[in-house]
């Protein structure tokens, strides 16, 4: 029987797609990507620095967040996660980071 099983879930395997569908609700989740930096000129000092990205997008909706801090720490990415959910207007049931 077991045999039988295996066999039958073999043939219901080859049959599926390989494609992995997500399906996405309006205003459930917000897909978080930070970590990377970009190079700028520090026009007050005179001298190259490097900022820290951060990009947020609303799945399944037209909203899209980019901002920037001088440092990637937890003091300063949180106020930019803050800015990013007052800008999408409400908090997502579900947040995704990159990390």
């Amino acid at each position: 029987m077991v045999r039988q099983y295996c066999e039958h879930y073999t043939r219901y395997r080859g049959s599926l797609a390989r494609s992995m569908r997500q399906v996405h609700r309006a205003g459930e989740n917000v897909h978080r990507l930070s970590g990377d930096t970009a190079a700028v000129i520090d026009m007050d000092h005179r001298r190259g620095a490097r900022r820290a990205d951060l990009v947020a997008v609303m799945g399944a909706s037209k909203y899209a967040y980019s901002g920037s801090d001088w440092t990637q720490t937890l003091r300063t990415g949180s106020p930019r996660n803050i800015r990013a959910l007052e800008f999408m207007n409400g908090a997502p049931a579900l947040l995704h980071s990159d990390h």
